[in-house]
C-alpha cells in the first residue's frame, strides 16, 4: 500500500474498527487508531530491517506494520483465539507475505525450533497489583524470542496521574531491564492512548531499548498462580 500518511490513518481506522472486543481478564485495552498511525513509522526507523517477533498484539499494529512496511518480516505470538484469527483474516485480505501468526501463551517456554527474531515489541500487561512481574515475563519471553544483540520496544504507562503502582512498576522495571544487559536508548513520553481501559485518560510512554550486554539474564519463572501476571 501507499506509504501516504493518509493511507496509513485510512487503514489504522480500519483495522482498528475490526478488532475483536478487548478481553479484560487478559487486560486488554485497545491503541487508539491515531496512535497506532503515529507509532507505525517510528517502529518501522528503528526495526530497520531486523525481524521483529511480537509478544502478543490485541492492538494489531503487526498489521499495520507489515501492510506499509513489506521489507519487514513480523511474528506475532498470540494465546487468544479471536485475536489470531482476526489478524489471519488481515493477512488473508491485504496478502501479507511478511506476516506469521502462532499461537502461544507466554506462561510456557517458546518452542525449540522457534526462529529467533533480531527485534521485539510488546505491550505487556501492567501488573499494577503483581509488582510488574507481568512486565517482567514478558520482557523475559521477548528476550528468549530474539537474538542476543537485539533491539526492542516497549509500551508502559506514564504517571501524569499520581498513580503509585505506575511510578514503583517504572523502577522495578529499570533494574529488570539492567540485569538482562538492556538499556533505553530514547523514550517518547505519553505516545500512544486508550479505550476501554480501567484508569481513565491512560495512556503509555514508548520505550526504544538496545541490549549491550548478552551476558547478562535474569529469567522469570513460570507463574504458579496463572492471574498473577495480569492485574
Amino acid at each position: 500500500m501507499s506509504g501516504d500518511n493518509r493511507d496509513v490513518r485510512r487503514l489504522a481506522r480500519q483495522i482498528a474498527s475490526s478488532r475483536p472486543s478487548p478481553d479484560p481478564t487478559l487486560e486488554q485495552f485497545h491503541m487508539t487508531h491515531e496512535s497506532m498511525a503515529n507509532q507505525v513509522p517510528d517502529l518501522a526507523n528503528f526495526m530497520g530491517d531486523r525481524t521483529v517477533v511480537f509478544i502478543g498484539d490485541d492492538d494489531h499494529l503487526s498489521v499495520l506494520l507489515s501492510a506499509t512496511q513489506p521489507a519487514t518480516h513480523s511474528t506475532v505470538l498470540e494465546y487468544d483465539d479471536r485475536i489470531i484469527e482476526s489478524i489471519l483474516s488481515w493477512k488473508d485480505q491485504l496478502g501479507l507475505d511478511n506476516l506469521t501468526v502462532a499461537k502461544y501463551d507466554v506462561r510456557n517456554p517458546l518452542p525449540a525450533d522457534f526462529t529467533r527474531c533480531g527485534a521485539f515489541c510488546i505491550n505487556p500487561p501492567y501488573s499494577s497489583k503483581t509488582e510488574a512481574f507481568g512486565i517482567k515475563l514478558w520482557l523475559s519471553r521477548a528476550l528468549d524470542a530474539t537474538e542476543e544483540e537485539c533491539i526492542g520496544v516497549m509500551f508502559l504507562p506514564t504517571e501524569q496521574w499520581g498513580l503509585a503502582w505506575v511510578a514503583k512498576n517504572h523502577l522495578i522495571v529499570q533494574d529488570y531491564l539492567g540485569d538482562n544487559g538492556l538499556i533505553v536508548v530514547r523514550v517518547e513520553p505519553e505516545r500512544q492512548a486508550y479505550v476501554h481501559t480501567h484508569d481513565e485518560g491512560l495512556a503509555s510512554s514508548t520505550l526504544y531499548l538496545m541490549r549491550v550486554d548478552p551476558t547478562r539474564r535474569v529469567h522469570v519463572p513460570t507463574p504458579e498462580i496463572p492471574d498473577a501476571i495480569y492485574r
